[in-house]
């Protein structure tokens, strides 16, 4: 499968509830992760209310691609 497939694929999880597993198949790409995948992460742990893996997540969707503006604005909002 694809790199996009596995986005899409943790996307559906985290919106699920769960965001370990989520988290954990995001990582398992490794340098391959984009910041649309933790920004999807990101978009689900605000609605799941995950303060402290939110934080952690939304400095590795900072870092993943930095022209993507995408999670900075998902902070702000």
């Amino acid at each position: 499968p694809s790199y996009e497939l596995y986005g899409f694929m943790a996307d559906i999880i985290a919106r699920s509830g769960e965001l370990s597993y989520a988290e954990e198949l995001i990582a398992s790409l490794s340098n391959s992760a984009d910041s649309v995948a933790w920004t999807s992460l990101l978009g689900a742990c605000r609605l799941q209310s995950d303060i402290q893996r939110g934080q952690r997540v939304a400095l590795l969707a900072a870092t993943s691609d930095r022209q993507d503006s995408a999670p900075y604005s998902l902070l702000a909002n």
